[in-house]
């Protein structure tokens, strides 16, 4: 079972924890400011395990960062602790090399259901501070940058400013996007680079999974 309280300790919380957006922008914003985007363990060869205890030992009793499925998988542990509902999505990074989308395993990022549907991600480096309004095709701005998501088919694309691509994210069902089947999905080979760029290309992606009963839907 989670230790919910050593982990907002790791956070150097002390906020509210009802499952609200209160509760959830400020955990986020929290998560981001304490705990770095890291990927070190991938650099020297560690064997990475997608396991929630060996990620609980790791990022928050020897208090070490992580890559995405690392940071986004444990903090969608803590919201679920705490009562939020909350949906793992696979994510394909846009490649500006290559100028298409990277494999849809590339990312992991966060659906969370209140009243409204919010995007919420903890590991990727530099980009929104805040949860997204995933239904909302305006512009959402946050510390002077404005973000919007828009529908493409299938899809979703989260456009970040300035970043001059896009990355994108593929929506899973919670019973398929799990650390059973997620390390079958994705094979880290090799060293990635750190997103830290102020003008990385941060745009998401999210598609529907409609044949899946707990798939995220429109």
């Amino acid at each position: 079972m989670l230790d919910d309280s050593a982990y907002l300790d790791r956070l150097s919380y002390t906020g509210p924890t009802a499952p609200t957006l209160e509760t959830l922008r400020a955990l986020h914003l929290a998560h981001l400011y304490a705990v770095p985007f890291e990927n070190l363990d991938i650099h020297i060869g560690r064997k990475i395990i997608l396991d929630e205890e060996k990620l609980f030992d790791k990022i928050v009793s020897h208090r070490r960062g992580g890559f995405c499925y690392e940071l986004n998988g444990l903090f969608a542990a803590l919201l679920r602790a705490l009562s939020f509902d909350v949906t793992l999505l696979a994510a394909g990074v846009w490649n500006l090399a290559h100028q298409r989308f990277d494999p849809e395993f590339d990312h992991l990022c966060l659906l969370v259901r209140l009243e409204e549907r919010w995007l919420a991600d903890v590991g990727f480096g530099d980009t929104f501070r805040e949860p997204l309004r995933l239904d909302d095709p305006g512009e959402q701005i946050q510390n002077g940058k404005a973000y919007r998501i828009e529908r493409d088919g299938d899809w979703w694309i989260m456009h970040e400013p300035d970043s001059g691509g896009r990355r994108a994210a593929t929506a899973l069902s919670s019973a398929r996007a799990n650390w059973v089947s997620l390390p079958s999905a994705v094979t880290i080979t090799k060293p990635r680079p750190t997103r830290l760029s102020p003008k990385s290309a941060c745009a998401v992606a999210l598609r529907r999974r409609a044949a899946s009963p707990s798939a995220v839907t429109a």
